[in-house]
């Protein structure tokens, strides 16, 4: 799906966070829960920027992300009470 059919998905949906999934350094899956009100195309475009201090593989190095998301694993996440959109990121 391209980016701009995701945005409008988003809204349509009235989804309230975005989850970033990705694979940190030492393999372990992470995300970053993003709002949905401040998901834009810059989100795919630049990427959301995070502090990887916070994740055990960046804990040591004082490393800096930024999560690009990626449009075509974006699916709604049927599990959460609110709806949630999760992607993979990069």
């Amino acid at each position: 799906m391209h980016p701009p059919m995701w945005l409008k998905t988003i809204k349509d949906k009235d989804v309230k966070f975005v989850d970033l999934r990705f694979t940190d350094t030492r393999g372990k899956e992470q995300h970053v829960q993003v709002p949905a009100k401040v998901f834009t195309q810059d989100k795919f475009d630049n990427g959301h920027a995070f502090d990887g201090r916070l994740s055990p593989a960046g804990r040591d190095r004082g490393v800096r992300h930024a999560a690009l998301a990626d449009a075509d694993s974006a699916r709604i996440d049927p599990f959460t009470e609110e709806t949630r959109s999760t992607s993979r990121a990069t």
